[in-house]
């Protein structure tokens, strides 16, 4: 674990989550315009992916495999982040996140099956 401190998706994970404290702990949202709202969710969308893509480097060391789906982490964060961003404004019902859901997995195959077929020859 002590080697994973020290990468730099970590480096990273720390510093957007001090800029996190700081914007969300110094601003208002009710007083705010809609492009800090637009950043503050930047905000909480990079720390997403930052905290997927750690989880997967650290998760790599007891499957290995998991080092050729970077992909992944792009996937499980846009879930997350459209799930969130359907239940802030008040449009998250259960059929809209069974529809994220299975076509956050679709996107997934097409991504994986895509790269699994061989490219054909020129002649």
């Amino acid at each position: 674990m002590k080697h994973y401190l020290s990468k730099p998706p970590f480096v990273a994970l720390v510093a957007i989550i001090i800029a996190d404290s700081l914007f969300f702990g110094l601003t208002d949202p009710k007083e705010l315009g809609s492009a800090m709202l637009i950043l503050g969710f930047s905000l909480v969308v990079a720390t997403l992916f930052l905290l997927t893509r750690l989880t997967r480097l650290i998760m790599q060391r007891w499957s290995p495999t998991l080092a050729r789906h970077k992909h992944l982490d792009v996937c499980i964060t846009g879930l997350i982040c459209a799930t969130l961003g359907l239940q802030s404004i008040g449009q998250m019902t259960s059929r809209d996140f069974m529809v994220l859901l299975l076509s956050t997995a679709a996107m997934y195959w097409y991504v994986n099956y895509q790269k699994r077929q061989p490219v054909p020859a020129h002649d």
